[in-house]
């Protein structure tokens, strides 16, 4: 099965950490906040077992409160590389994961406790080749500071307001249960590309929003 939709709390931190653990290769995160202690714990012993981890982390609110500090402090102790999220976005929201280049997680929870235990949110897990490696070169761009341009069949779009959303026509999930992919928040002065022919105003009724821990 190429989709899979894990339901928060229900679902607990589970499926996460097992994901985290059974990787042999690499795992690419990036999160908006990072802080429940036992998914930093298991990151940082994947990389003491031989995984290549790299971290990405939204470096501020646009209150200018830093959620990520600690965390970032404590990956950098246990060996992780760590960059704050492409500066050419005052704001990236995104919260995924990308195991061993075969499996992408895209998530409307943050990696707060709260978001595993008492929160109502959901995350979209594919397999599927190209999904996958659209989310991987997503990651690279943003890690080498570069600009990233999905094509013109990505499933990405964006809204009258810039911020871009990564819609998955084949995840078999339905409507009410609908998960917003990965997106950024566009910087003053940065490009945004038209909106594409057809597509709607407005996030899913499931959309995290942005400035809360969720």
């Amino acid at each position: 099965m190429s989709h899979s939709i894990i339901v928060l709390p229900d679902d607990s931190a589970r499926p996460v950490l097992e994901a985290i653990n059974g990787a042999t290769k690499s795992l690419r995160i990036k999160m908006f906040v990072f802080s429940d202690p036992e998914v930093l714990k298991a990151v940082i012993a994947a990389q003491k077992r031989g995984v290549k981890v790299q971290v990405m982390l939204n470096p501020a609110r646009r209150s200018g409160e830093a959620d990520n500090e600690e965390t970032r402090a404590r990956l950098t102790e246990g060996g992780v590389e760590v960059l704050d999220s492409n500066p050419t976005f005052d704001l990236t929201h995104e919260k995924s994961m990308v195991v061993d280049d075969t499996d992408a997680f895209v998530k409307s929870l943050n990696w707060a406790t709260e978001n595993f235990t008492e929160t109502r949110d959901y995350a979209v897990v594919t397999s599927r080749e190209s999904e996958v490696k659209e989310i991987t070169d997503c990651f690279e761009a943003d890690w080498s500071r570069e600009s990233f341009d999905p094509g013109a069949r990505s499933h990405q779009r964006a809204g009258s307001d810039c911020r871009i959303h990564r819609r998955r026509k084949a995840f078999p999930v339905h409507p009410e249960r609908a998960l917003p992919g990965p997106h950024h928040h566009r910087a003053p002065g940065a490009s945004c590309a038209p909106r594409r022919e057809g597509s709607s105003h407005g996030p899913p009724a499931a959309y995290a929003q942005e400035g809360k821990a969720h």
